[in-house]
Order: C-alpha cells, then structure tokens, then sequence
C-alpha cells in the first residue's frame, strides 16, 4: 500500500510539525500588503470579481424571514389559536449508536 501511494511508513507517534513560523511569515506578509484593507484599484486586482457576504446575507434572511415566522407561530399556539400544520418535506434525521437492532 505505502508503494502504490508512494509514502513512507507513518508510526502512531509521528510529532506534530511546528509550523508556528510559517504562520507568521504569512501573517507578516499579510500585514505588508494590507491585504485586509480594502483598496481600489489594488495591483494585479483587475480580474477579481465583487462577492456577496453569505454570512450576512444568511444572518439577515434568517432574521428577516425564519425566526419571525416562528416567534408569531410559536406566539399564535401559546395563546391557543388555531394554527395551520405544516407537512414536513425532509426525511427525518437517522440518529443513533451506529449499529442495527439486531447487534444491539
């Protein structure tokens, strides 16, 4: 197997690299660039394309949208009005131990 993949044989007690000093050069670099400041026109930029935030973009959905519609359906229940059951189109989620009835 180790010569199909071409690797050398990895013990169970192979140290962990420290790359501590490769972190930093690339740190350091980014500091140089500015590289976490926008700029227009930054050199060698021109094929870049502008990108949504997903994380904002999801963060505001969900705000705007899910937890609203929840809270008033949570709200409408608790004071006991009737309220429209939803069908639920995903399968359900396989939780378990990882084995089947017949090993347990």
């Amino acid at each position: 197997m180790t010569t199909s993949l071409q690797s050398s044989y990895k013990s169970s007690k192979h140290a962990i690299p420290d790359t501590t000093n490769l972190v930093l050069q690339v740190a350091s670099r980014v500091k140089e660039d500015e590289l976490l400041v926008f700029k227009e026109g930054r050199e060698d930029n021109e094929m870049v394309k502008a990108t949504v935030d997903l994380i904002a973009t999801g963060q505001s959905k969900l705000k705007s949208s899910s937890i609203a519609t929840f809270n008033r359906k949570m709200a409408a229940m608790i004071e006991g009005q009737n309220y429209e059951e939803e069908t639920d189109f995903l399968p359900r989620i396989a939780l378990g131990l990882g084995f089947t009835d017949a090993e347990a």
